[in-house]
């Protein structure tokens, strides 16, 4: 199965996830929203800006994706902007 699929000259993701979110790996915490409440950016989430503030030493946060209730890492995020 293929993770996109083409709609005319575009590629597009085949399944979007139920939720998404914020991990830190190093404090064991995370924090999920739906999709539609993130319109596909963690950062544009008020959750999740808060998530990123109260880890900002933490070091990189781990994006997250939930599909059918499987949790799964899809990138890493720097909580300190460059």
């Amino acid at each position: 199965m293929s993770a996109f699929k083409q709609l005319g000259p575009l590629l597009v993701p085949a399944h979007y996830p139920d939720k998404i979110g914020l991990g830190c790996p190093k404090c064991d915490d995370h924090e999920l929203v739906e999709l539609t409440a993130a319109a596909g950016d963690v950062r544009s989430s008020e959750t999740m800006r808060r998530f990123m503030q109260r880890h900002a030493d933490c070091g990189k946060l781990e994006q997250l994706e939930e599909h059918g209730g499987r949790l799964g890492i899809t990138g890493v995020i720097d909580p300190k902007p460059s």
